[in-house]
């Protein structure tokens, strides 16, 4: 993409969003990598995560910006300001004493957020807004950002891998490896739900669907014109990371990057309504099993996925008889979904069955993956438990586990075959 496109794009972004800047005070003009964390009550963690950056930070040579967003809501009560207050202070101090040749730290005060729009993608959308500003005013296009939860440490070469990532010119995004501490009760609930997402994602990508990666708001790093192309982060209060990352990886040049390291915090919390924290404590507060989506919903996207090609510039009555052939849940699904609308819309505008099926992706989305499999899970298949889920899947792909098939053993194979690709 041209310089000018470039700038055009970044200006349009920033217009619409109606920037404001918050970090006038800092020239950030040596900095082509800005790591951006929301800061929400983290005063037992945060210092740990800042000690592991500034101790990665040594191993490069690029002078590395990591912008703290602390943030509350404009109906937050006296005492959450106070802490919150005690926590930017706190920040203000640590910046001052461990800023160095290498790392610069800045924490950004923001407590009037919308209670509508109060949590943490408004705050990691703040963040990033703003080094997006930066980027664009210091005419570094080709910046990255990086994303990062309070709660987290880093592996000593994390900043190292990250720019020899990004050397590459058509690097757009990456997932970043991560790995949850297994030690106490915490951390053996925390395995459950990691197993949880590399089943999701090791058996999505078996179906065959191209854009299966991990979307964990603590582990990716974008280009910043990517995340200016893909309109931003969402104000969500769970689930930014996803809606972002799922319209960035469409664009191409999305990838992994498993030679280093995240590791967030095994913790409970109930201050968003999925992910690691409120898992946690569902299960040491006494649920008994974490359940997943059945193995057999994803065979038959396989199915599906695999005859593809067959529904380029299909007729009705040919579609009809496509369906025939598929599981009855599916089949059902397509037609409440309209899915042959949005196929003959698809099949209008592609010259070949090559583009067929490169777009076809575009049409059969990650969401669109989550409504089917929502749907075929509300009165056709029964939810399974993360571990029965993960021991069928594997033996259907002829992966046998050691003897030991206990949540933590089975994490550790999956987290080998998620680093071997």
């Amino acid at each position: 993409m041209s310089d000018v496109r470039l700038r055009k794009n970044y200006e349009k972004y920033l217009k619409r969003h109606a920037i404001t800047d918050r970090l006038s005070e800092y020239d950030l003009s040596d900095s082509r990598l800005i790591v951006v964390i929301p800061a929400y009550l983290e005063k037992d963690y945060i210092f740990d995560c800042l000690n592991s950056l500034y101790g990665s930070s040594k191993r490069v040579k690029e002078m590395i910006s990591v912008i703290i967003v602390v943030n509350a809501s404009e109906r937050s009560s006296s005492e959450v300001i106070r802490e919150q207050e005690e926590l930017f202070r706190s920040l203000v101090l640590y910046a001052g004493s461990n800023s160095g040749q290498n790392i610069r730290i800045i924490p950004v005060k923001e407590f009037n957020v919308r209670k509508k729009h109060a949590g943490v993608g408004s705050a990691r959308k703040l963040g990033m807004d703003q080094v997006v500003y930066h980027f664009h005013k210091n005419g570094i296009h080709d910046g990255i950002i990086v994303s990062l939860d309070a709660d987290t440490t880093v592996a000593g070469n994390y900043f190292e891998e990250i720019l020899k990532y990004f050397s590459r010119k058509k690097a757009s995004g990456c997932s970043i490896c991560f790995e949850h501490p297994l030690t106490g009760d915490e951390g053996k609930a925390a395995a459950s739900y990691e197993l949880y997402l590399r089943y999701y994602k090791q058996i999505l990508g078996y179906t065959g669907f191209p854009y299966a990666f991990h979307t964990v708001g603590s582990a990716f790093a974008l280009r910043a014109s990517a995340y200016v192309m893909a309109g931003g982060m969402p104000r969500k209060q769970a689930g930014e990371d996803f809606y972002l990352i799922q319209k960035v990886v469409q664009m191409g040049g999305y990838g992994e990057l498993n030679t280093t390291c995240v590791y967030p915090s095994p913790r409970p919390s109930d201050r968003v309504p999925f992910g690691t924290g409120p898992v946690v404590k569902k299960l040491i507060s006494g649920e008994p099993v974490l359940k997943t989506y059945a193995p057999e919903s994803f065979y038959a996207l396989k199915e599906l996925f695999d005859k593809r090609d067959a529904l380029y510039r299909l007729t009705n009555s040919e579609y009809d008889r496509f369906l025939d052939g598929l599981e009855e849940p599916l089949k059902l699904f397509l037609k409440k979904d309209g899915f042959i609308k949005e196929l003959e819309h698809l099949n209008e505008n592609c010259s070949s069955v090559k583009v067929f099926d490169k777009r076809f992706f575009e049409l059969f989305n990650a969401f669109k993956v989550v409504k089917y499999l929502n749907f075929v899970h509300d009165g056709f298949n029964e939810k399974v438990s993360v571990t029965d889920a993960v021991l069928s899947f594997l033996k259907n792909i002829s992966v046998l586990p050691s003897e030991n098939t206990d949540v933590t053993s089975l994490l550790l194979l999956l987290r080998k075959m998620d680093r071997n690709g």
